[in-house]
């Protein structure tokens, strides 16, 4: 029996990825949908920012992160987010987050600016200075850093659903991504479809846990 309802699932997941995929298309956000935390090193040491953008709802998923580019003292991080048509999502405001490495930096004044399909999002001052402590005008804006994500969140929008469940069966025929530690809800070093059903078996109470080897959930 169990066995024929894993069968069932993952033809339906396998069905449901390319009828999902055809209704994927673009999704700009507004420009207060994100924010930037920026942590300066000193002169000559790394320094990282971190950008998490609000997601409307459970349709809404960031589908790419693309390489930070600098243009001398600014920096530009442009964030590309996507949503599902046709299907029924939970009207939550989720978000999701990803790490910069801007580099070692010599002592100054510089600015990142988060792009959503070219259009400014949000930009953030920041300076980079000798001693520890020492805070010229403008001052570092940081902003609370991202939240913790469930194991099987693989969309990191604050919930483990159904969506997740799709969005790995995506990923494993190429046509997704997403946070792959959250996806291996099995913990076995690969991301795939055993995943996404076990994910959809969790979301509609057939097992009661998930375990990504990060923290599991319960």
């Amino acid at each position: 029996m169990k066995k024929s309802i894993v069968l069932v699932l993952c033809l339906m997941l396998i069905g449901a990825v390319v009828s999902f995929a055809q209704n994927i298309i673009p999704s700009p956000l507004p420009a207060d949908y994100s924010s930037i935390t920026v942590e300066p090193g000193l002169p000559g040491e790394m320094t990282t920012a971190g950008v998490s953008i609000m997601l409307p709802d459970g349709c809404t998923f960031v589908s790419a992160w693309l390489p930070v580019v600098r243009d001398e003292n600014a920096f530009y991080i442009e964030v590309e987010t996507s949503t599902i048509y046709g299907v029924f999502c939970a009207q939550v405001i989720g978000s999701a987050s990803n790490g910069y490495e801007l580099g070692e930096l010599e002592q100054g004044e510089y600015t990142v600016t988060v792009t959503n399909y070219g259009i400014s999002m949000k930009t953030v001052t920041f300076v980079v200075v000798d001693e520890p402590g020492e805070t010229p005008d403008p001052t570092p804006i940081i902003t609370d850093p991202p939240p913790a994500y469930d194991c099987g969140d693989y969309n990191e929008d604050g919930a483990v659903n159904i969506i997740d469940a799709l969005l790995i069966a995506q990923s494993y025929v190429g046509l997704s991504s997403g946070n792959m530690e959250l996806g291996d809800v099995n913990n076995d070093g690969v991301l795939d479809i055993l995943d996404a059903l076990l994910v959809a078996r969790y979301v509609v109470g057939q097992i009661e846990s998930l375990d990504c080897g990060i923290g599991g959930i319960d």
